[in-house]
């Protein structure tokens, strides 16, 4: 026993001296740490909000589908491109508040819709992107109380993706605050956050570019694996984008109603906060759709979803835009094949390509009347907006 102790000890030695060695040697080389999860990856815990980003964080997302270098602000949001010039003293500012989608899954810096818009409007508007992976409507009510004042936005944004629906009742094993309508009272719960969503020794692990490098790739040789076997199967099946076109859908809720109904307290809520703010600022809420939902755009028009979301906005006297008209638009009109089921989507996730977001920018300037003072944004060919 005291020979197998003995053993294991020079065996973790060892290795403890290989991983630190290789932690020295990529840092000489100036890489960077490298993960495939953005929660576990960018964020760390947070008492009211569950988790936040890490300010002042710099690595690399990647999955088999790319790999962008991803950097934190002072506050721990996406940091934004360099900004054209100074802004006016009059500058209008808008903040956008939402989660994977607005804080830039998979694009580079520079390329997100919040960094196009700063381009194309200019000096005339100072641009804030609050998005933060996996919050669902109820958090970013949260985030408004910390940062509304800071930023004294004029215009705030909530992007809303469907399912934000269930993010704001769901507990997430009691990881984040969520809400729920009690005699049409609206109550947060499990504040403070009863258990971290990513533990010390995660938020460690999260610095070491040696570990984070091995985990990343230990996870693209599973991944190259598993495409193998996925590839095998197609070529003996025939499974190719025709038959994923017949299968995919065009999201319906099922019964939703109490999710609906908290949703549009949550808006509500979210639109007393800004009115009572001096000077106050104006509310507005972007629906962002599936890749699904922009394919059968053609077909079936706006989904049960994005129909929903701008009854309930504009019940609470919101303004709505719903974005799977100018991105079916802007698809028609580039005229791509029939079967690309992904237009504007990466193809191994569900969220927009560089594209993407250009049209997502292009849509709210033109949509909301946001205006350069030199030039106004050019206007998406035949999208009915």
């Amino acid at each position: 026993m005291r020979r197998l102790v003995s053993q294991l000890g020079s065996l973790i030695l060892i290795v403890c001296i290989t991983v630190g060695l290789l932690e020295v040697a990529l840092r000489l080389l100036n890489w960077v740490p490298v993960h495939k999860n953005p929660i576990s990856g960018f964020h760390i815990s947070h008492p009211d909000l569950g988790w936040i980003g890490e300010p002042d964080y710099r690595g690399v997302f990647a999955t088999p589908g790319f790999t962008v270098e991803v950097q934190h602000d002072a506050q721990g949001f996406r940091l934004a491109a360099d900004p054209p010039g100074e802004s006016a003293l009059d500058a209008t500012r808008i903040a956008f508040l939402g989660d994977s989608f607005t804080w830039g899954w998979g694009v580079p810096r520079g390329a997100v819709f919040t960094d196009v818009l700063a381009t194309d409007l200019g000096p005339g508007y100072r641009i804030r992107n609050l998005g933060v992976n996996a919050y669902g409507t109820g958090q970013q009510r949260i985030l408004m109380d910390f940062f509304l004042d800071q930023f004294s936005p004029d215009i705030v944004v909530v992007m809303f993706f469907s399912n934000d629906l269930t993010d704001n009742g769901d507990r997430k094993k009691d990881r984040r605050p969520w809400f729920e309508l009690v005699d049409g009272q609206l109550l947060s719960r499990n504040r403070p956050v009863r258990r971290k969503m990513v533990s010390p020794l995660k938020s460690l692990m999260r610095h070491s570019v040696a570990i984070s490098t091995l985990k990343y790739n230990y996870y693209l040789l599973e991944a190259r694996i598993e495409q193998v076997f996925a590839d095998r199967r197609s070529a003996a099946g025939g499974d190719d984008q025709s038959a994923a076109a017949e299968t995919a859908t065009n999201p319906e809720p099922p019964d939703m109603e109490k999710e609906w109904q908290l949703f549009g307290a949550l808006l509500a809520d979210m639109r007393t906060a800004c009115e009572k703010r001096q000077p106050a600022c104006a509310l507005h809420v972007a629906y962002i759709p599936t890749r699904d939902e922009v394919w059968y755009y053609g077909e079936r028009g706006a989904s049960g979803i994005g129909r929903r979301a701008g009854e309930v906005s504009r019940q609470v006297g919101i303004p709505f835009l719903d974005l799977t008209a100018p991105l079916y638009a802007a698809w028609q009109a580039e005229e791509r094949p029939a079967r690309d089921l992904t237009p504007f989507y990466f193809r191994t996730d569900g969220h927009w390509d560089e594209r993407g977001h250009d049209i997502a920018a292009l849509a709210m300037s033109d949509a909301w009347g946001w205006r350069s003072r030199e030039t106004r944004a050019p206007t998406l060919p035949g999208a009915p907006l």
